[in-house]
């Protein structure tokens, strides 16, 4: 049986501007080479003892998108165009992706992200 690969690849750094329309995003450190349709976030809220509820209220699907070590991708709330580049007076390259949502989700302090890597994915339409 092969061994699951269990090495962290990407890491959420900051939940930046929260609550603020257009600006809000999740800054992703790429730590290791990998391929973003791995992965996926979501957005739960909390239990009483401020742990991680089975609740989730939004779940992003990250699309088909290599990336490199060293690089940062940025999930904004809001609609938008997805782009790969570099900001000015920056030698870092950002990828950035749009949730598509119509509001800001990172209204409360005890809002979790929760960033998953997928073992298999697989689309089926029924």
């Amino acid at each position: 049986m092969k061994d699951l690969e269990t090495t962290l690849r990407l890491s959420v750094t900051q939940i930046a501007d929260k609550d603020s329309e257009g600006k809000e995003r999740l800054v992703i450190e790429v730590l290791e080479d990998c391929n973003l349709f791995d992965y996926m976030v979501l957005d739960t809220t909390y239990d009483n003892d401020n742990s991680v509820s089975n609740l989730l209220r939004h779940c992003y699907l990250f699309p088909n998108h290599e990336v490199k070590k060293g690089e940062a991708v940025l999930l904004y709330s809001t609609k938008g165009k997805n782009y790969k580049g570099q900001f000015c007076n920056s030698k870092r390259t950002y990828h950035a992706f749009y949730w598509g949502l119509d509001k800001s989700i990172w209204n409360n302090e005890k809002d979790k992200a929760l960033l998953l890597k997928i073992a298999n994915r697989i689309e089926t339409s029924v």
